[in-house]
């Protein structure tokens, strides 16, 4: 389990503009990437714009079918399966105090809970990360570091 340590909002503003960069890598129109690269306006707010694709599962659930492209999920009004599914790959949707996100907290605009987006957009990642990574690509760098740490012994 991959955990965000956001800090104060004078912290969360940054790790929050990458995490929305990373979640540009998966938008469906040039439109949702242009808000997701620049979320914020002149006042330091998040756009209303970015908050409304925020608080639609879809930006999210196309991401999550980018990363498991063989699986199926329904799309939805709610950000629950997409929570559910997450959890089934072991990956669960956590803020940073290890309070677990809901589908309410995802989807309320007013006042937007970016702890709780953190917290998906960090599963996401995660579930990303253990995508690529496989078992048997471990063991071949573990093998070849002990390997190569014999060598220069000898």
């Amino acid at each position: 389990m991959c955990v965000i340590m956001s800090g104060t909002e004078d912290q969360l503003k940054p790790v929050l503009s990458i995490s929305l960069a990373w979640l540009s890598g998966f938008a469906t129109s040039e439109q949702e990437q242009h808000l997701l690269l620049d979320p914020y306006d002149e006042e330091g707010m998040l756009k209303d714009e970015v908050v409304l694709l925020l608080t639609d599962p879809k930006s999210y659930t196309n991401a999550y079918k980018m990363i498991f492209k063989n699986e199926i999920i329904e799309r939805s009004a709610t950000f629950w399966p997409l929570i559910h599914n997450l959890a089934r790959h072991g990956t669960y949707v956590l803020e940073e105090n290890g309070i677990t996100v809901e589908n309410s907290s995802l989807s309320k605009a007013t006042p937007l809970r970016e702890e709780s987006h953190l917290g998906m957009l960090d599963s996401l990642m995660c579930a990303f990360g253990a995508s690529k990574i496989k078992v048997h690509q471990v063991v071949k760098a573990v093998r070849y570091c002990i390997f190569t740490t014999a060598m220069a012994v000898l």
